[in-house]
């Protein structure tokens, strides 16, 4: 059974890649839905665990049929997420209901959800019957994971499309299924290769395959590409063409926003020599700044894949200032290259995506901001964009404006916001021109030609009565300012988005906590004090005890890892490769902890005492790891890749030796702990899913949200 287990683990990690970045791509890159979706895959998985937890039979049949179930639900399931808004009969490129997409992503998420749920179950149960234990066989399915998220990781950097790596996927339980049937089903072992005919042709026409679902939501598809940083896609039709990423509009070639960003900005200063462009110009911003006549151009993007498939579609005007001349293109993290340049910049336009997720919220934060400051010339000018509205304002667009504006006044003396659908900001240290007969002689002298913006454009710009309204409401706004460690932006920006659906949330204020809040009497203080009341209550139900003891440990753990990797992302940068390698080190700590704690409780000779001493010493060890975290993130804490992943191994080290501990101290059955221990792990980090990514963490910022974890690992040493 250890094959199978190792099967289980890896198929696991790697099938919940592929489904979270579909639903990501099929729900237009919204994080909000793609936390729900990891909640959700968490959640039924769990479920899936409890199915048959009273069976003490160890058969290989259940084992078997769940194998071969997988395999061919797991392509069913993508056809499915990429085909559900015709299925419920969307207008392209429009939202559903919130109640359908939530159905949606339910609905897909179970089947797959409960069968690795349950293949997990049987595979551990049978595991116990041939005389393994619990801890083992959780080990091995870590180890699995190990290598799945690894070869997640590594298939994506080589270029493989997501739906080829669902098909492997599915190969690989297939492949289980066939060993497992020739070594415990003799009569059916060559009958079980009958089930390899449905996928042969699928993995030689895949691409083809890939094209056709691609193509139900974007009838005049030229390309699309699968990428480190989500899927590009791009339709041309009369002679336009329009970039997609993850299914979201990015910028058609047909519209003004390049030529609005790229001359307002520059016009703010007399001789705009040497500019710096982070993101965005393959919409067409660099071949705008070139009219100003620079020196020279840096021009940085993230996505290498993702811009030379978009080169190969572009028109030529576009396309022909990004390939050479006075434009250098640079593929690195816009902050890496902050951190890493040496030149000073007349001009710095920041063309990143809308700050909707912690990957995106980093490029509007005020550590970001000081970067930027540090790499501008005397007289120097930054800029930027965001959605907004034309006229009315919500008290939630607002406080997500103005979270940003005053992260970025914090560093620049003064910032001319110019309003509209999208709202243009430029700051610098030094007085900014408003003068828009200053403004319009600069663009007449330098001869740009443009479509909109035009001298009265610009005289239009700078007088009407929200030019100073919009203004003067940023100036007396009070939201928290937008950080590193307290990315209270891109909370605002998730309920916006879900206002969409709820109207009433327009006019919601978003509460925030922090500190100073448990300083004065609140609900507060009473919840944190009914928690060890209740933990010592529960120490009377020895299962139920150590059910909540594993969820616990769960839960802690799902938000400390939240944190962590957000902090990278801020720091190092949003590779996904990286993020890949901290899963995966996450899991390689599971493993490692759930091996080395069961050898060291075996040793011991005393199983019915050793359980509880072994975790309060993990317990205790994991609270000190959270405590230093929490110290260490205001300086530059787990920043780099190897201490990042030595923290996370470090943290699935603790998580797993307490999933251990409870195991060895189970009364009755090995068998019955299986389901209820199994999904107590996987359910608490669901919760800690939702409650570290969507709640604690943007309203109440990294240090809070550790602290939290660490007052809840002393609150769990009532249990051991």
């Amino acid at each position: 059974m250890t094959a199978v287990l190792f099967a289980v683990g890896l198929v696991s990690i790697l099938s919940q890649v592929v489904l979270l970045r579909e639903i990501a791509v099929a729900f237009f890159g919204v994080e909000l839905i793609y936390l729900i979706a990891l909640g959700t895959w968490l959640m039924w998985t769990g479920l899936g665990a409890l199915i048959g937890r009273r069976s003490t039979v160890p058969e290989a049949r259940p084992v078997n049929l769940l194998l071969l179930l997988f395999a061919f639900i797991l392509p069913a399931d993508i056809w499915l997420i990429r085909a559900h808004r015709a299925l419920f009969g969307a207008v392209p490129g429009a939202y559903l209901p919130f109640p359908v997409q939530l159905t949606a992503i339910v609905g897909a998420l179970m089947p797959v959800g409960l069968v690795l749920g349950a293949l997990f179950g049987c595979a551990a149960r049978r595991s116990i019957g041939l005389g393994g234990t619990l801890p083992r066989a959780y080990a091995i399915e870590s180890l699995g994971g190990v290598i799945g998220g690894l070869c997640a990781t590594l298939l994506l950097v080589v270029g493989m499309s997501n739906l080829l790596m669902g098909l492997l996927c599915g190969l690989i339980a297939l492949g289980a299924y066939i060993v497992s049937a020739f070594a415990n089903a003799p009569r059916l072992r060559w009958v079980s290769l009958a089930a390899l005919v449905p996928y042969l042709p699928a993995l030689c026409l895949q691409g083809s395959i890939d094209q056709a679902l691609t193509r139900l939501n974007h009838p005049h598809l030229a390309m699309s590409v699968d990428t480190p940083y989500g899927r590009i896609t791009a339709t041309e039709r009369a002679g336009q063409v329009t970039i997609f990423e993850n299914d979201a509009l990015a910028f058609e070639t047909g519209g003004t926003t390049a030529e609005q960003f790229a001359h307002l900005t520059a016009i703010q200063h007399p001789h705009p020599q040497r500019i710096l462009v982070l993101g965005g110009g393959i919409e067409g911003t660099v071949g705008k700044l070139l009219q100003h006549s620079p020196l020279e151009v840096d021009y940085v993007e993230l996505n290498r894949r993702g811009f030379k498939s978009a080169m190969a579609v572009l028109p030529e005007g576009i396309r022909r200032p990004l390939e050479g001349g006075k434009v250098t293109v640079h593929f690195l993290d816009p902050r890496r290259f902050l951190n890493a340049t040496s030149k000073r910049y007349d001009l710095i336009l920041v063309g990143m995506p809308e700050p909707e997720s912690g990957q995106t919220n980093r490029f509007y934060t005020r550590e970001f901001w000081r970067l930027c400051a540090g790499r501008l010339a005397p007289g120097g000018i930054v800029a930027f964009r965001l959605r907004a509205a034309e006229n009315l304002w919500t008290p939630l667009l607002l406080s997500r404006t103005a979270s940003i504006y005053r992260a970025l006044r914090s560093v620049f003396a003064d910032a001319v916001v110019l309003p509209g659908v999208n709202l243009l900001v430029t700051a610098s240290d030094c007085t900014l021109v408003r003068d828009p007969g200053v403004l319009s002689a600069r663009l007449k002298h330098r001869r740009v030609e443009a479509r909109l913006v035009t001298p009265q454009y610009v005289n239009y710009l700078y007088t009407n009565d929200r030019f100073f309204q919009v203004a003067g409401m940023l100036n007396r706004a009070t939201a928290p300012v937008n950080t590193d460690l307290r990315p209270i932006c891109y909370q605002f920006t998730a309920t916006i988005w879900l206002s969409r659906f709820y109207q009433p949330l327009t006019r919601m204020k978003l509460p925030t906590f922090g500190f100073g809040d448990l300083k004065r009497p609140s609900l507060a203080w009473v919840g944190l004090g009914l928690i060890p009341l209740l933990f010592l209550a529960l120490r009377r139900r020895s299962g139920l005890r150590l059910v909540v003891l594993v969820g616990g440990a769960g839960l802690s753990g799902m938000v400390f890892e939240s944190v962590m990797i957000l902090f990278y992302q801020a720091k190092q940068g949003a590779l996904y490769q990286d993020i890949g390698l901290l899963v995966t080190a996450f899991m390689a700590g599971l493993a490692l902890g759930a091996w080395l704690v069961e050898s060291r409780l075996l040793r011991s000779g005393a199983v019915s005492r050793t359980p509880y001493r072994v975790g309060t010493m993990l317990v205790a060890g994991y609270t000190v790891l959270m405590a230093g975290t929490f110290f260490s993130l205001g300086g530059s804490g787990p920043s780099t890749l190897p201490i990042a992943c030595l923290v996370l191994l470090t943290t699935g080290f603790f998580v797993a030796g307490v999933f251990v501990c409870a195991s060895c101290a189970w009364r009755g059955l090995r068998q019955r702990a299986v389901g209820a221990l199994y999904a107590a792990d996987l359910i608490g980090a669901c919760l800690g899913a939702f409650g570290g990514s969507l709640v604690l963490i943007p309203l109440a910022g990294m240090q809070f949200t550790i602290a939290c974890t660490v007052y809840a690992a002393l609150v769990m040493l009532i249990l051991v």
